[in-house]
């Protein structure tokens, strides 16, 4: 174990680097390998985006997750006068 000092006090901590070290050839490849790769949008998937920042007045992003239909809309929104809007006309009946 190694001491450190915080705040003039000496504390004690372990050093071990063991878990930053792949475990097999399989984990090192997988660290070289990206997590996730970005796919162009589709002319759809960008009209779609349009419409909705045509309609709300804020920048739209969609964005697909997974393999189904399953998407995440990001909403840029500056302030609470925005956000206020947007949730008024969303729960407009």
């Amino acid at each position: 174990m190694a001491e450190r000092a915080v705040d003039g006090e000496a504390h004690a901590c372990a050093t071990s680097s063991a878990w930053r070290r792949p475990r097999s050839a399989e984990d090192a490849t997988a660290a070289r390998r990206p997590s996730r790769r970005r796919r162009a949008k589709s002319a759809d998937t960008r009209a779609l985006e349009k419409r909705i920042e045509e309609a709300l007045g804020l920048k739209a992003s969609l964005s697909l997750r997974g393999r189904g239909e399953q998407t995440l809309l990001t909403l840029e929104i500056r302030d609470f006068d925005q956000l206020d809007a947007v949730v008024e006309r969303l729960t407009r009946r």
